[in-house]
C-alpha cells in the first residue's frame, strides 16, 4: 500500500450538521482538510471505531454549502455552473468558517480557486454600475460628482 493511499479509517464519515438540521458527511480525509474540523476530531480524540463522529456547525452554513465545499475538497471537485453572485460569495465566507486551504494565507493549494475563477468569469464583462447592483454596493458619489466625473 502507498503511503498517501486512504485508509478505511480515513475514508469512514464524519457528520457536520448546519443550520437545516440535516447532517452532511464529510470522509475524514476531506473533512482534515478544514481547519475547524481537523481540531474538532483532535480535540474529541475521534478514535478508529468512531463511526458516529457528529459536528453541529455554529453558523447558518446550509447543507447545500456543505456539500459544495465538501466536494471542492475532494478529488473530484464541485461543479459551480448556475451560482449566483451572492451565492459564490457566500461559498467564500463558509470556506472562511471552516478553514479550507487556501483561505488563511497559508501554502496550501487553495480550494477557493474554483470559485474565484467563476466569480472572475461573471464580473469580468461589467461596468462600475453593473457592479456595484450586483453587489449591493452604493456610489460613494453624490449625483453632482457623478456628472462632474463623467463630463
Amino acid at each position: 500500500m502507498l503511503d498517501f493511499a486512504p485508509t478505511f479509517r480515513d475514508m469512514a464519515g464524519v457528520r457536520v450538521r448546519g443550520r437545516e438540521g440535516e447532517a452532511v458527511v464529510w470522509s475524514r480525509n476531506v473533512a482534515r482538510k478544514s481547519g475547524v474540523l481537523r481540531n474538532w476530531m483532535e480535540d474529541m480524540e475521534i478514535g478508529e471505531d468512531d463511526n458516529d463522529a457528529d459536528f453541529p456547525l455554529k453558523n447558518d452554513m446550509t447543507e447545500e454549502e456543505q456539500r459544495i465545499l465538501r466536494d471542492l475538497c475532494g478529488p473530484d471537485g464541485a461543479s459551480l455552473a448556475e451560482k449566483s453572485v451572492p451565492e459564490l460569495l457566500r461559498l467564500v465566507l463558509c470556506a472562511n468558517i471552516l478553514e479550507l486551504p487556501g483561505t488563511n494565507g497559508d501554502d496550501q493549494e487553495s480550494v477557493l480557486e474554483p470559485v474565484q475563477r467563476a466569480l472572475a468569469s461573471f464580473l469580468a464583462s461589467k461596468n462600475a454600475e453593473e457592479l456595484r447592483g450586483l453587489l449591493g454596493a452604493d456610489s460613494d458619489l453624490t449625483a453632482d460628482e457623478q456628472a462632474a466625473a463623467r463630463a
